[in-house]
């Protein structure tokens, strides 16, 4: 009876070794290294008692291991199936008396080896580091130990199955590294499409996470030291599974390979038009975007961008037929580019016509929990705060309740970090429901109101109502060269809704609106807009974050960087400024230290001026390119005497913009002495000079009656 084929076999483990241990010993040392270095300063003996040392230091690594991890299962894949790619090699191996099972078997397992091995010994280093200076987290480190196994096998088995569909070992290694980006890749290029030629669409450029982020395991584990106290442990089994998915994938896919295409680009020919139309695609839209760049081609049009999206295309199709075919002679391979141009071109019309009613997508007001709204795009750093269950946030906020500063500011333990020569705090995330509403209560920009949150569906409804309107007005004026830019205004109004069910729905309206609207449509959205930038919760909300106790503010700084550089400006080139001022402001202006005795006349004077400006100030104040009332800052240097000496959020810095149109406050400045006649008298000729520029009878009468 014949014996079954071995399924694995010592000869050709030991013959892999022999070839490649130095890439194991590489692997090794580096792991090795990287261990022992967390010892070099010789503290950890006074560190034993700090809390999560042991967890901080070995997630510490993780803006390197995953890279160093993908560089090393490269190395290991290409090198134990380098056979593949020589016709003689495959002759060779096909002689050996082994079917192709037990080789595949015994060339995995022994990369494997090569793989697994350094991460151990690196996890023995750390235990008895730990055991050593009496600060071992064995939780933290046999997670530390699953979430990296699972990792390389991921990442091991990902080069392997690649290495299966190509016979070329530089197609290997440029195959893994696309495959390792291509998810988060794509994503990041069709949002930057989507941004220019799709109107209200808000993408995730600047926050890339979810979904696209997981489908990156190299990025999504770089990000580890931040969130190891988080994790999301189905990830990491779902990385593990497909580990073991793609080895069983692979294994098949040698069985059925052919040896003789050894040397190809493709070793499985079924997969040619994949790859030619894959090429292409990527193609057009990364060299695309790098042509767009280049030629700072404006987005007002779609004929032009369409053009050297063709043209980028076409340069992607011929070099993967060139590649596939190892010939130069492809241009009669025409057709299939026409077909891909074609539906290129029927893609693009539709996203840039928006066939799909995108921007005309109102989310359900009943189940809207919150909403972010802005007119300057300034507000999507409160996105974080939005999704305060999720996020880091930063509790850095004038009025911070104490139940918050309490639970983030305590101490995790009164034994300080040598180091940093401070207390270890909690980190302020995965904040609870209730914490969460909390925080929006008191953050400015986050309407949670029902008649806030009105307001803003209202202003959005109409903005949808009349999208072709606006859409092509937005269009058509940004084509506009020979615009004085005190003629328009310009406005990127931004909504962001929190759902009931925890989702985040985005949108954008950029718009160009003269200074001087005759269109009814301009009048009304500068009329809405101006009523929910002055809405009752906002002023509260404003009103509140600087109402504290007179005991609290150490000191206040006036900074009015910007009339400085207004008054330089004007004196030069407004004869009325140079007729009213005398004063020539010093380039080396230094910032105003309010007297204490002085606090509470300051601090009533700002209420009242904000109490008191109307709400179409408040959005000139703060327009997206201009910002044209703002001229400065203040700054409070708070110590909030209700918390610890050692809670982190008793001292603190908070700063506030100050306007032209805040005539109180100005008036205060100048009867202290801290400002001089003339600087008081350039802020009056300032003010009337905008009241002047933005005097509208129309819009006036609109903003008086739009709630009525």
């Amino acid at each position: 009876m014949q014996s079954a084929a071995p399924l694995f076999s010592k000869a050709i483990f030991y013959k892999n070794m022999n070839r490649f241990w130095p890439i194991f010993v590489a692997y090794s040392v580096i792991l090795l290294l990287i261990g022992f270095s967390t010892v070099a300063n010789g503290r950890y003996e006074r560190l034993a008692y700090v809390p999560n040392t042991f967890a901080n230091t070995i997630f510490g690594f993780s803006g390197v291991m995953p890279a160093l991890i993908a560089i090393f299962s490269i190395m290991v894949a290409a090198a134990v199936f380098s056979f593949m790619y020589n016709p003689m090699s495959v002759g060779m191996i096909n002689a050996l008396p082994f079917k192709r099972r037990t080789v595949f078997t015994s060339n995995y397992l022994s990369g494997l080896f090569m793989i697994i091995v350094p991460l151990l010994l690196f996890f023995l280093s750390m235990l008895v580091i730990g055991l050593n200076y009496e600060c071992l987290d064995m939780v933290a480190l046999l997670n530390w130990l699953f979430i990296f196994f699972s990792l390389s096998l991921l990442l091991y088995s990902l080069a392997v199955i690649i290495g299966m569909l190509t016979g070329h070992i530089i197609a290997h290694i440029v195959f893994f590294v696309i495959a390792n980006f291509l998810i988060i890749g794509l994503k990041v290029l069709t949002d930057f499409f989507l941004d220019r030629f799709l109107y209200g669409f808000v993408g995730t450029l600047h926050n890339i996470d979810g979904f696209f982020m997981q489908a990156t395991p190299i990025d999504y584990a770089s990000g580890l030291q931040s969130t190891y106290t988080s994790l999301n442990w189905t990830v990491w089994l779902v990385y593990l599974l497909l580990g073991v998915l793609f080895v069983w994938l692979a294994q098949i896919l040698y069985k059925n390979r052919k040896m003789e295409n050894a040397g190809d680009v493709l070793a499985i020919r079924k997969l040619n038009p994949v790859f030619k139309y894959g090429v292409t695609l990527c193609s057009t839209l990364a060299l695309g975007a790098i042509l767009l760049e280049i030629f700072n081609v404006q987005y007002n049009t779609l004929v032009i961008p369409l053009l050297l999206f063709l043209l980028a295309g076409l340069v992607g199709y011929f070099i993967a037929e060139m590649l596939l075919k190892k010939s130069f002679r492809v241009f009669g391979a025409y057709k299939g580019f026409v077909i891909y141009a074609c539906l290129l071109i029927i893609t693009s019309m539709s996203v840039y016509y928006d066939w799909y009613g995108y921007a005309t997508r109102l989310p359900d007001a009943d189940q809207v929990e919150a909403v972010v709204f802005s007119y300057n795009g300034g507000q999507y750093d409160v996105l974080q705060t939005l999704q305060a269950e999720q996020n880091h946030v930063d509790l850095d906020i004038s009025n911070l309740p104490e139940s918050l500063a309490l639970s983030y500011g305590t101490p995790l333990s009164m034994q300080k970090n040598p180091d940093s020569n401070d207390y270890v705090y909690p980190e302020s995330r995965a904040f609870t429901p209730e914490e969460t509403r909390l925080l929006w209560s008191i953050c400015p920009g986050i309407y949670t109101e029902d008649e806030s949150i009105d307001s803003t569906l209202k202003l959005h409804q109409y903005l949808a109502d009349n999208i072709k309107t606006v859409r092509s007005n937005y269009r058509q004026r940004s084509m506009i060269k020979d615009y004085d830019g005190e003629e328009i205004q310009y406005f990127n109004i931004s909504f962001i809704y929190r759902l009931d069910n925890g989702k985040i729905e985005k949108h954008s309206f950029p718009m160009i609106i003269p200074v001087q609207p005759s269109e009814e449509i301009d009048q009304k959205t500068i009329s809405q807009l101006a009523s929910l930038a002055g809405n009752r919760e906002e002023r509260v909300k404003r009103l509140a974050a600087i109402d504290l106790p007179l005991n609290d503010i150490r000191h206040i700084t006036v900074d009015l960087y910007r009339l400085r550089d207004l008054m330089h400006d004007n004196l030069k080139s407004n004869n009325e400024v140079r007729r009213n001022v005398k004063y020539q402001p010093d380039k080396k202006y230094t910032p105003i230290e309010v007297r204490d005795e002085d606090k509470k006349a300051f601090f009533e004077a700002v209420k009242a001026d904000y109490q008191n400006m109307s709400n179409e100030k408040m959005v000139r104040s703060q327009m997206l390119r201009h910002g044209e009332g703002d001229i400065g800052n203040f700054t409070l240097a708070i110590e909030r005497s209700n918390l610890p000496q050692t809670n982190r959020f008793r001292d603190g810095r908070s700063t506030y913009g100050i306007s032209v149109y805040y005539e109180n406050t100005f008036r205060l400045l100048r009867d202290k002495g801290y400002i001089t006649e003339d600087v008081y008298n350039f802020v009056n000729i300032h003010r009337e000079m905008l009241d002047e520029k933005y005097s509208n009878q129309t819009v006036r009468r609109i903003v008086s009656i739009a709630y009525l």
